[in-house]
């Protein structure tokens, strides 16, 4: 298994962590994609400034969103993209 998956899965985890009580993640294949592409653009980011951060309940989502100025631009452009519907 490719080490960008479980970055993946917590940008999954950090989504569904910010979705309210009410609403229902539903994951499509685009979004899936996003996703995958935002855990390979931000894995530096995420190692720069989430490294010490315990993985689970959106943590590593909180921490690039604290960080959110200082990511490389592609990090940036592609987790938002991510977010999106």
């Amino acid at each position: 298994m490719p080490s960008f998956i479980p970055a993946a899965l917590l940008f999954l985890a950090a989504t569904a962590a910010s979705a309210t009580a009410q609403q229902a993640l539903t994951l499509t294949p685009e979004g899936r994609a996003k996703l995958m592409e935002a855990a390979r653009l931000c894995r530096p980011d995420i190692e720069r400034f989430c490294a010490n951060v315990k993985r689970g309940e959106g943590r590593i989502f909180l921490c690039l969103s604290d960080h959110r100025a200082d990511l490389k631009p592609e990090c940036r452009t592609t987790l938002e993209a991510a977010r999106q519907p």
